[in-house]
């Protein structure tokens, strides 16, 4: 999720204010989530050096990828709003080695789009970010290709045990609210089925490593989640948004699904919630 999107759209929009992030010192990604990836990279070893960014934005604002385009890697950005394509297309002049697509991603297409961009099946890096069914997305293309590294945005308000997704329909769009994407729970089931290994969280976004690469290493969602969100203590300053949603951090989690079923009420019928009791 594009966190200057929620605070210009909903802290700063009725006082005519708007935040515009700058790149210091050369990086792009919020988080930093450029230098994890370069870490995991030079640990794993061996990546091919492609990736594909889905949900790409303008390309430059909290790219986690930008670097990569930057190091010469050959890419494929995908971005389906026209003017953030605009831009991205204009900035990406610079990089001739990755191809540019304006469309939306669905568990439908993603792979038709990947052969038709001659994607191999083992490339070096996923981005994905799509703020909706990003789980059916990475559901459907995991079944063909095996990406060496995963870099998933999930929804960090909605912790372990609970296994949340929004349900695929074509015609969804982000309505800028805490309704969005899925947990990090429902995220280790795409782990354990398609054999990748969970190794790090970075306040909203998940870092994944294909299994027959891992060095090693792994996290539990629970694990994952309390490193990299819950003990973050600048974790309140950099989700000030997230306020209304605290709550849910000191419920069982019976507690929780009942709490989320009455938040997103109006959302009924569009969402997946249930919780692991083995990650209780």
């Amino acid at each position: 999720m594009r966190w200057t999107s929620i605070i210009n759209n909903i802290l700063l929009k009725p006082f005519g204010i708007r935040i515009v992030r700058t790149n210091d010192d050369h990086k792009f990604s919020l988080c930093d989530e450029e230098s994890i990836l370069l870490r995991l990279i030079n640990k794993v070893g061996n990546v091919e050096k492609f990736y594909v960014d889905i949900g790409a934005s303008d390309g430059i604002q909290m790219s986690n990828t930008l670097h990569l385009a930057k190091l010469n890697w050959n890419g494929l950005c995908y971005e389906c709003d026209s003017n953030k394509f605009a831009k991205l297309a204009n900035f990406y002049q610079n990089y001739p080695k990755v191809n540019l697509c304006c469309t939306k991603v669905t568990p439908l297409n993603v792979c038709d789009f990947f052969k038709a961009y001659g994607v191999s099946n083992n490339f070096g890096i996923l981005s994905i970010d799509v703020d909706s069914y990003d789980y059916f997305i990475l559901d459907a293309l995991l079944c063909s290709y095996r990406p060496s590294i995963i870099c998933a945005e999930i929804n960090e308000k909605i912790p372990p045990p609970l296994e949340f997704t929004i349900l695929f329909k074509e015609s969804y769009a982000w309505d800028v609210s805490h309704f969005y994407g899925m947990s990090i729970c429902q995220l280790e089931k795409l782990c354990k089925h398609f054999d990748y290994a969970l190794v790090q969280l970075e306040y909203n976004n998940a870092f994944l490593i294909s299994k027959k690469l891992s060095y090693g290493e792994e996290l539990t969602a629970k694990e994952a989640y309390e490193s990299g969100y819950l003990r973050k203590k600048d974790r309140k300053e950099k989700f000030p948004w997230n306020k209304d949603m605290e709550c849910i951090l000191n419920m069982t989690p019976k507690q929780s699904v009942d709490f989320l079923k009455k938040y997103f009420k109006k959302y009924e019928g569009k969402y997946s919630l249930s919780y692991n009791k083995e990650c209780v």
